[in-house]
């Protein structure tokens, strides 16, 4: 068992770099992307967000399913889709309607993934579950770095999404080969129907809270992102590769804030202190990234705000599968509720702030650490985690 568990993260954490890397080819690749599709920047930014969308639509379902049918089965078949998906997307190349069509197809086998990653790690892992999940998602950052890492040495546009499909392939394989649904001795996927499945999430209040306090961060940290580029560009005087590669200490940062935020945390008895300290001094780090000088001191805060705001997103997501009533048996349903409430939250909210800040970046970046440090609401209502036990 314990190969086979390691075998099975390594599979998870696969799929997740190769569809992050596919995802960020779009910004790796855009400035021949857009001429080539005759897009400007509104339509670029749909074609990159196209496969979140599936998350939001498709979250949910992809939950119950995987509570009811088993992991595997789900983010297998959502993955061949995916595969036809990135077919489509080099068959397509000068068509802006079926390249969103394409990555929306690419996008659910993500959408499939993230709902259910977290009860697939946690029937292997137990009470490492979180450990394993801070891995999870170092890897997936790790394939945004990569991405646009190689974006440069590509010779075109259709070789990049050739190699991408391939990768996409391969690890789907893997999949198929590697995961099984149950360890030796684990309960079967539930047989209560669906909607009964998603009634005993969708009652849990702390699963609704969890998603709320996911939905700040992550809006938080996708508005922060996007804007850091330009902001270093035209409020600090940066050249466009400067703050390239400052922003990317942001990235590269959090890879190891996902991993260390959970190995923190398993030595503390309550979750709840550490998630709000943890989470007002990363919006800390934030919002101060505005007024700093000097380049050292600049690096310094972003990788800082970086790896604070990484720390306790892992511990969030892992947390369904240590509740009482929900466990890893109805951690799809909850995992569903949370990536579909967290990800339209992410949508939202920087559309909000980034009107509300009518392009003044300073005003901007104080939003996000508020927005950021508002998550800290919902992390004080949550209830007391009794860990479930083994079925």
């Amino acid at each position: 068992m314990p190969l086979r568990r390691f075998a099975i993260l390594l599979s998870v954490c696969c799929l997740a770099f190769t569809g992050n890397f596919i995802q960020y080819q779009a910004s790796a690749l855009a400035l021949d992307i857009m001429p080539m599709l005759e897009i400007n920047s509104v339509g670029f930014s749909t074609m990159f967000l196209v496969p979140m969308l599936a998350a939001v639509f498709f979250g949910i379902p992809f939950g119950l399913a995987g509570d009811k049918f088993g992991s595997k089965r789900v983010v297998a078949t959502c993955f061949a889709i995916a595969c036809i998906g990135g077919l489509l997307r080099i068959i397509t190349l000068y068509s802006y309607p079926l390249q969103l069509a394409s990555l929306f197809l690419i996008g659910i086998g993500m959408a499939a993934l993230s709902t259910n990653v977290v009860k697939t790690i946690a029937l292997w892992f137990g009470s490492k579950t979180d450990t394993a999940v801070g891995v999870y998602y170092a890897v997936s950052c790790l394939g945004i770095v990569a991405s646009q890492a190689v974006g440069e040495l590509y010779d075109s546009v259709r070789q990049a999404y050739v190699i991408a499909e391939i990768a996409l392939v391969a690890v789907t394989a893997l999949w198929v080969i590697v995961d099984k649904n149950l360890p030796n001795g684990v309960n079967p996927p539930s047989e209560k129907p669906a909607l009964n499945t998603f009634l005993v999430a969708a009652k849990n209040t702390n699963v609704w809270l969890i998603a709320l306090a996911v939905g700040f961060t992550l809006s938080s940290s996708t508005a922060f992102a996007g804007l850091l580029p330009q902001a270093l560009e035209s409020g600090k005087g940066m050249s466009g590769f400067a703050a390239g590669n400052m922003a990317a200490s942001v990235t590269i940062a959090s890879i190891f804030g996902c991993i260390a935020g959970p190995a923190l945390c398993a030595h503390l008895k309550s979750f709840k202190p550490y998630l709000m300290i943890i989470n007002i001094v990363a919006s800390a780090a934030m919002l101060s990234v505005w007024y700093v000088e000097g380049n050292a001191s600049l690096h310094f805060t972003l990788a800082a705000s970086g790896f604070l705001s990484a720390m306790t997103g892992p511990i969030l997501q892992a947390m369904p599968v240590m509740m009482r009533g929900i466990g890893s048996r109805f951690a799809g349903s909850a995992s569903g509720i949370i990536g579909t409430v967290s990800l339209a939250m992410s949508f939202l909210l920087p559309i909000l702030i980034s009107a509300l800040s009518n392009e003044n970046y300073e005003i901007d970046l104080i939003m996000q650490a508020a927005c950021f440090a508002t998550s800290i609401l919902p992390i004080a209502m949550l209830s007391k985690i009794e860990k479930e036990q083994p079925a």
